[in-house]
This record gives C-alpha cells, sequence and structure tokens, in this order.
C-alpha cells in the first residue's frame, strides 16, 4: 500500500486533474482513498471537487467493512 505521503502527492496529481477537467464539463471521481474526513488527502480534492457522501443524509461510511464506522471511500 501507498504511505501517506504518496497518498497526498496522488491526491494532488488527481486535484490538479480535476480542476482542469471541470473546466470542460461534469465531472465524477470516486475512488478507495484511505483517507478520513478533513485528512490532507481529502482536503486536497474537496477544494476542486463536491463530496457527495458529506452532503447525503445517508451514511457513507465504510471501514471496516463488516461494521463500517469511517470513511475512507469517497464519490466526488
Amino acid at each position: 500500500g501507498l504511505d501517506r505521503k504518496e497518498r497526498q502527492a496522488q491526491a494532488a496529481v488527481l486535484a490538479e486533474w480535476a480542476a482542469s477537467a471541470i473546466r470542460r464539463g461534469p465531472t465524477i471521481v470516486l475512488g478507495d482513498l484511505n483517507a478520513f474526513p478533513g485528512s490532507r488527502v481529502h482536503a486536497l480534492l474537496s477544494r476542486e471537487l463536491r463530496d457527495i457522501g458529506a452532503e447525503s443524509p445517508r451514511s457513507m461510511r465504510t471501514f471496516p467493512s463488516s461494521l463500517p464506522v469511517a470513511t475512507i471511500d469517497y464519490i466526488f
């Protein structure tokens, strides 16, 4: 797996791509980010994209799969 710095670097590249894609039209990004809400990774992506889970009235908890209590997977 990726360590924290690697996830942050990938999120920065993805956020840059998203900013460009948004200018061309509707954009959907989803993935298993292994990042908690409020983390640096989540913050980087939330600058350019709307976190649908944060806006949902239903729980978007995904971790651990047996009894989810935290969100680490996202739809933007």
